[in-house]
This record gives C-alpha cells, sequence and structure tokens, in this order.
C-alpha cells in the first residue's frame, strides 16, 4: 500500500533518494512540477525502473502507462506502455496499482511503498516511489512512477 512521504528518511534506496530531491527541485514554490520540468536525462539512474502514467480525469478517474520501464515490462512479464491500468492482467496488482495511483491522484502529494511481491515465479522486495505532476498546480494530470525491485535469495 502506497503511503504518504514525509522524509527521504521514510525510502532505503539511494536512487529513490535522488530522485525525490530531483523532483522537489523541480517544482519550486509549486505544488507539484509539470512534466516539461522533468528531463529524463536527467534520470539515467532508474530509467529502466520509471513509468510516466498519465491521467484522465472522471469519475473514477483512468491511468494510463504513457511509458512502462523496460526493466518492469521484462521482470513483470508485461508490457504496459500505451495501456491503461485497468487492462493489467493481474486482479491482485491492477487493484493494488489502480488504488495507489488514486491516492496520489486526489491527495496530489508523493507517496513510497514497500512490499514482497512475487513476478515471473520469483519473489522480489519493492520499494517504489510515486510523484504527482501538474500542468495547471491544481491537479494532477501524470505521475512518475519508480519502482526498484530486488530479487530475494
Amino acid at each position: 500500500m502506497a503511503t504518504v512521504l514525509r522524509s527521504t528518511e521514510e525510502l532505503r534506496d539511494e536512487r529513490l533518494k535522488q530522485l525525490y530531491r530531483y523532483w522537489d527541485s523541480k517544482r519550486g514554490t509549486r505544488h507539484m512540477p509539470r512534466r516539461s520540468d522533468i528531463d529524463p536525462i536527467d534520470l539515467t539512474y532508474c530509467l529502466g525502473y520509471l513509468c510516466l502514467i498519465e491521467v484522465e480525469p472522471g469519475e473514477p478517474p483512468r491511468f494510463r502507462f504513457r511509458v512502462d520501464g523496460s526493466n518492469c515490462a521484462i521482470i513483470s512479464g508485461i508490457e504496459m506502455t500505451g495501456r491503461y491500468v485497468d487492462e493489467i492482467p493481474l486482479s491482485e496488482y491492477r487493484t493494488v496499482m489502480e488504488n495507489a495511483y488514486r491516492q496520489i491522484y486526489l491527495t496530489k502529494l508523493p507517496h513510497f511503498y514497500a512490499d514482497d511481491e512475487v513476478w515471473d515465479d520469483r519473489r522480489y522486495q519493492t520499494e517504489g516511489l510515486l510523484l504527482p505532476l501538474s500542468n495547471d498546480d491544481k491537479s494532477v494530470n501524470m505521475m512518475i512512477d519508480v519502482v526498484l525491485p530486488r530479487l530475494m535469495t
């Protein structure tokens, strides 16, 4: 379950701390940066694990993977680029992601999560950071979702 991020000390992985500091610097005095403020070249340390989620407002809102990180697609065995979260074939995973993205959409705040997950029949410890983006600083129109899986032995 995604939880509101209060401090980077809640994050274990240095890449997620770095990502949060980057996001925070790009927003300046605003609540959220715009998508145009984010340069993928600045995020090379997490690109293969980065998903960019587009929000279609409505009741309920709908979330579409504009980019599904290549490493995430390889590990999960599901390529979601261009597809909606409600099209994720694994029902439990779909529900978790819909709930997490809805929280970001409603609260307009960064969230993080840490969980044990099974992908490709192997167990992973995952840690992730979810960051809202906004064109008008009032409503979330995109999100960054970086998930860093660590294979459990």
